[in-house]
């Protein structure tokens, strides 16, 4: 059985702080480490989990990256688009900008595209081809 995971799962392992969610996530992950059941998810997830921990619960970088980096090796799931994520990781890590934006410059890099924005933040990717729409 595959199954789809949720930013929500993943919170509540992280956070451990719920008496019933929490546990059952734990279960759950130790049943796909011993493959018994199949793990997915996507960047998607990624993102909005980096969003809430920083947001919401105001975690520091370096433990967001932490737990991004737990889930992008944990041997029982599979995450779509894994080299985009990764590289979005790094430019997050180390160029101080958002995520959403090294995201988006990571994915550009991967398709060989340039972006298309206002954003200066998009500049401190040396790799990264931004088009000033002012211009």
């Amino acid at each position: 059985m595959t199954l789809f995971v949720d930013t929500n799962v993943f919170l509540r392992f992280f956070l451990n702080d719920n008496k019933t969610h929490s546990p059952a996530v734990k279960k759950l992950f130790q049943e796909a480490s011993k493959g018994k059941i199949s793990l997915v998810t996507n960047s998607l997830i990624i993102a909005e989990i980096i969003f809430t921990l920083d947001s919401f619960y105001k975690l520091s970088k370096q433990d967001i990256i932490e737990k991004i980096h737990a889930i992008m090796f944990f041997e029982g799931l599979e995450i779509l688009e894994k080299n985009i994520l990764l590289r979005a990781i790094m430019f997050y890590q180390e160029k101080n900008i958002d995520f959403i934006d090294a995201y988006a410059a990571a994915f550009a890099l991967e398709n060989k595209i340039g972006v298309y924005s206002f954003d200066r933040d998009f500049d401190k990717i040396k790799e990264v081809k931004r088009i000033n729409p002012a211009i």
